[in-house]
């Protein structure tokens, strides 16, 4: 389990969160630039303190400042994964890989990593020589060997172009599967939520404005190939019967929902619901299925 309270103030801003999250999920955290998920995962690693509150991982306290408990950064077990990577770029894979290696209660093996993370035609190599999907699974790599109790990945595929991000998400599925690691996901990304993530916090000014599963049980048995995406409801068609959607995409007709325009919703899009067309001559107009996951007023 992991459990955060705390608070933190840095000049006008203040950080003021309370969660709780199993201990084999992954967490995503999302929101707008400056609203706080960096220093949140700073205060989990101690690279920052909190000025009060509490911090648990497996049940091992790592802050608390009632009892003044403030274990240091290299002692608290934590992966850390960032967005540029940060190897080191005079060694190999292989020495980029022991460089933080650590052996302790939660030894994890050297040739497990490298196999789950599919390093092994790499491990001759200078990072020079890598592509960003591959820097980054090494830089994975590293933060797992060093046995940690939890992994904190902070936009680790903000600047991975999308063909080689698809390349990366089945691996941090994969972890937490294979080494029972709660993982907190710092993303801007909704595709990368909805790929990697069974839980999600959205942060905004600092507080936590929604925490909801990425996932409900339904969701969990909807295993065909799709998208999700963030859309806005413009506009109701009474004639149609069909509500249309301002989204990334363009708009989408989807059949008529009872929320009000204005109404931000998750919109998951099902391979199934997609089909190609000979071709369009009254316009580009779409009619798919839509669920909606989340939706709140803009």
């Amino acid at each position: 389990m992991l459990h955060v309270d705390v608070r933190r103030r840095l000049g006008a801003f203040q950080l003021d969160v309370s969660f709780s999250v199993d201990a084999h999920a992954i967490l995503a955290v999302h929101g707008p630039s400056g609203s706080g998920k960096t220093t949140l995962i700073n205060l989990l690693a101690g690279l920052d303190r909190p000025d009060s509150g509490r911090i648990v991982v497996d049940g091992r306290v790592l802050f608390d400042s009632k009892s003044g408990v403030d274990v240091k950064p290299e002692k608290r077990r934590v992966g850390y994964v960032f967005q540029d990577c940060r190897l080191f770029p005079h060694m190999t894979v292989a020495s980029n890989l022991r460089y933080g290696r650590r052996r302790g209660e939660r030894d994890i093996d050297f040739e497990q990593v490298v196999s789950l993370l599919d390093l092994q035609a790499l491990l001759r190599r200078r990072p020079r020589f890598l592509s960003g999907g591959e820097k980054q699974r090494v830089a994975i790599g590293r933060a797992l060997l060093s046995s940690p109790r939890i992994l904190l990945m902070d936009e680790p595929l903000a600047s991975i172009d999308p063909g080689r991000k698809s390349e990366i998400l089945p691996f941090v599925r994969l972890l937490r599967d294979a080494f029972a690691l709660p993982i907190v996901y710092v993303s801007h990304a909704a595709d990368e939520i909805a790929q990697v993530a069974e839980r999600a916090i959205r942060i905004e000014n600092g507080r936590i404005a929604a925490a909801d599963p990425v996932r409900s049980s339904a969701d969990q048995a909807y295993t065909e190939t799709g998208m999700r995406l963030i859309a806005v409801i413009e506009a109701h068609d009474s004639v149609s019967g069909l509500s249309v959607l301002g989204s990334p995409l363009g708009q989408l007709y989807v059949p008529r929902r009872f929320e009000p325009p204005g109404t931000v919703l998750q919109v998951t899009l099902g391979a199934s619901a997609v089909e190609p067309v000979a071709e369009v001559v009254s316009g580009a107009i779409s009619v798919l299925p839509a669920r909606m996951i989340t939706g709140t007023r803009t």
